[in-house]
């Protein structure tokens, strides 16, 4: 009898590490979720206030449709609100789906820079001495780059 091999791995959508400096990542994540939901309260608050002021001024040219003017009033703040709902829940995952990526791009070379200096004063040669192709501050490697071999030309011992 042949015993065939349980594949137990989790599918690599499920494995990768999506948070690899997990406190700044959150905190910018957080920030850019709380920012869209005061934009989207703002929003929500004038596009509200501008139905009822014409709903107001409705009333008083014509006061004998105040009951249809109140039903229509009621009606569309409700599909208002329908809307604003669900527009900020999907915008709010498509924030933060955003919020990761971009945070990749500014934590993963901070955290690349820290493990760096920790191999710098473990004694040993940091490598690699770069970061990704897409990620912001590039222009750092390359001085980092230089005053690792300047001291470690300066320093042969280590």
């Amino acid at each position: 009898m042949e015993i065939t091999p349980v594949n137990t791995r989790r599918p690599k959508f499920f494995r990768k590490n999506y948070l690899i400096y997990p406190r700044p990542q959150l905190s910018i994540v957080g920030y850019l979720v709380v920012i869209f939901w005061m934009a989207m309260a703002i929003l929500y608050l004038g596009v509200t206030q501008t139905i009822s002021a014409i709903d107001v001024e409705g009333l008083r040219i014509s006061a004998a449709q105040a009951d249809l003017l109140t039903q229509l009033h009621q009606a569309r703040l409700s599909s208002l609100n329908e809307f604003f709902a669900g527009f900020t829940l999907i915008s709010t995952f498509i924030m933060v789906a955003g919020g990761i990526f971009l945070s990749h791009r500014v934590v993963g070379p901070v955290y690349r820079i820290r493990m760096i200096l920790e191999q710098w004063s473990r004694g040993e040669k940091p490598f690699p001495l770069k970061c990704r192709d897409e990620d912001f501050f590039q222009e750092i490697f390359p001085l980092i780059e230089k005053l690792v071999i300047k001291d470690f030309d300066e320093h042969p011992n280590r």
